[in-house]
């Protein structure tokens, strides 16, 4: 696990860590489950072989579509799915013959990783801002400025702000507008690089607040650790329709689409957010619920899980769902 002194120094060239050449994985049947490097961390916290594959779909993200599941989660070589938030069920079950199994994000699985090995700064200081990022197909369009103006004017006791990028958005040079506003820019890496979240995680530990202009995973999981998030701006919206239409039908992740389900969990996502009083729920209600925390498992419950996952797999002649 990276400490933070690598994490830190690891900021001294952005592009270098975000082009850094990594080792490839071949350990995993279905290779999306080391981004993030979640296989990883799912096998260290359980105790469980790091030589031997999850067979199962891994979901990589934050999750509001309750309709559609991503075509290569449902193509994926594997007989079962580790299943969150507790509504995507439904469209497993309408759509695949996968294997469901109640579970919790990986990110929650991390945590207790992080925790377990590192202290938190006593006196952590200003905010660390996440702006919503794309992919490398597809763009989100906000007012930069506004955002600009928007970090420019919290409150004394939320100074400074730095900026953690994606590395997509590194990557296209929509970065520039922080830098050339002033702001540090900070980032995680590569999501195909396995020590991208114990290095956000190092990043996050030094910072009070944390803010962003939509709702999306760095949200919750900041949530999650216990930092307090500020949501500014508005909602972000799709430059092209085609971008909207890929990130629908291929990913599937937290990004609104066309959807109107989805455009309606998303505005109540955002109402949680922003405190409105008229939120049936809290932030940190919602955050639980949409990280599957009630299925988080203990360390002998988790192995147990991956466990009985290999057996299936194997009483099924190998790792292809039939």
């Amino acid at each position: 696990m990276i400490t933070l002194e690598q994490a830190l120094a690891d900021q001294r060239d952005l592009r270098e860590l975000i082009h850094r050449e990594l080792p490839v994985d071949t350990t995993e049947v279905y290779e999306r489950n080391t981004a993030y490097g979640w296989a990883r961390i799912l096998k260290e916290y359980a105790g469980y072989p790091q030589h031997l594959p999850i067979h199962a779909v891994i979901p990589h993200g934050v999750y509001f579509d309750a309709e559609q599941i991503a075509q290569e989660e449902l193509d994926a070589p594997v007989p079962a799915v580790l299943d969150y938030p507790a509504f995507r069920r439904v469209a497993w079950e309408r759509l695949s013959d996968k294997v469901v199994v109640p579970s919790a994000s990986p990110f929650l699985y991390a945590l207790s990783l992080f925790r377990g090995k590192f202290a938190e700064p006593e006196d952590p200081q200003g905010t660390v801002f996440y702006p919503v990022h794309g992919t490398e197909t597809a763009n989100w369009a906000y007012d930069r400025n506004a955002v600009i103006a928007s970090l420019r004017a919290l409150p004394d006791d939320m100074q400074p702000v730095s900026v953690c990028i994606h590395a997509s958005d590194y990557v296209r040079g929509l970065h520039q507008p922080f830098v050339d506003a002033g702001f540090p820019l900070l980032s995680a890496g590569d999501t195909s690089d396995p020590q991208f979240i114990f290095r956000w995680l190092h990043l996050l530990s030094q910072f009070r607040f944390v803010a962003g202009n939509d709702v999306g995973g760095s949200a919750f999981y900041a949530v999650k650790a216990g930092k307090p998030f500020t949501l500014i701006g508005e909602a972000p919206v799709p430059q092209l329709d085609s971008a909207l239409h890929f990130m629908q039908r291929q990913l599937g992740m937290f990004y609104r689409t066309t959807s109107e389900q989805m455009r309606r969990t998303h505005e109540q996502i955002r109402s949680a957010f922003l405190d409105q009083p008229d939120s049936p729920v809290t932030k940190d209600e919602m955050t639980d619920y949409l990280l599957g925390t009630a299925n988080f498992k203990t360390p002998h419950e988790l192995r147990a899980v991956l466990e009985q996952l290999a057996q299936n797999a194997e009483e099924r002649g190998g790792t292809t769902a039939a």
